[in-house]
């Protein structure tokens, strides 16, 4: 657990001693912030349910620019070999760049906290168990795709193609329900379920289903499992 503490640790320095940090979380901010105030201006609502699921468009194009470097970069500067030949795991190398990036994840997440603060500044009343539902919803989300990304990464040496590759694999995960239209039942409820989105939707109402936390995790297992065996075919290499 120590290695992976410090893994996480040197990978979080290196996103805060550089620009990077600073500026997604600049970005974010103003592109969350332009969307909480055009919804609030359009609804007249204290409700937080629709920024969520604006912000999940927002981490679908923030996301993969957070991740393609986290394995890609290693592979192309070589560092990757350092880490391989000292005394860690190989899942330790991603439980601890993936643990780093989930860390920022909540970063992100709290600076959001000021959204709700300022409904109730102006004198709204927020369901907060919503509101609360909606942020768990949208940190599972944020961390699944984290877990994409950082797969996609382990697959090139690239970074570009890194981040192109974690988008599409997003992509096509969140437009599961609009292509399983297409087809009849049981297929389209099937792609309904495998959909990154409609979880979100589900308990951004309000209702934690076990179904939903267990898409979420499992989509976070799967792809962490097939980032530690890509890190592992890379000493065969």
């Amino acid at each position: 657990m120590s290695k992976i503490l410090a893994i996480a640790k040197r990978e979080l320095r290196s996103y805060f001693v550089s620009p990077l940090a600073y500026v997604v979380a600049a970005f974010f901010m103003a592109a969350v912030g332009f969307l909480f105030f055009a919804i609030l201006t359009s609804t007249r609502e204290a409700s937080m349910r629709t920024l969520f699921q604006n912000m999940a468009v927002v981490f679908l194009l923030l996301v993969p620019a957070l991740t393609m470097r986290l394995l890609a970069e290693e592979r192309k500067t070589g560092t990757i070999e350092l880490l391989m030949t000292s005394p860690v795991t190989d899942e330790a190398i991603v439980f601890g760049k993936y643990l780093a990036t989930v860390t920022y994840l909540l970063f992100l997440m709290g600076l959001t906290l000021v959204f709700p603060l300022s409904l109730v500044a102006i004198g709204g009343k927020p369901e907060w168990p919503l509101v609360w539902t909606g942020y768990l919803a949208t940190t599972l989300m944020g961390a699944s795709l984290m877990a994409i990304g950082l797969m996609a990464s382990s697959f090139t040496n690239n970074v570009i193609v890194s981040a192109l590759v974690a988008f599409v694999i997003s992509l096509i995960i969140w437009l599961l329900p609009a292509i399983g239209g297409t087809f009849g039942s049981p297929i389209s409820e099937a792609f309904q379920y495998m959909s990154i989105i409609s979880h979100l939707e589900n308990m951004a109402r309000g209702v934690i289903d076990s179904s939903d936390l267990l898409y979420y995790l499992s989509v976070i297992g799967t792809c962490l499992l097939v980032t530690v065996r890509s890190v592992n075919v890379y000493h065969w290499r």
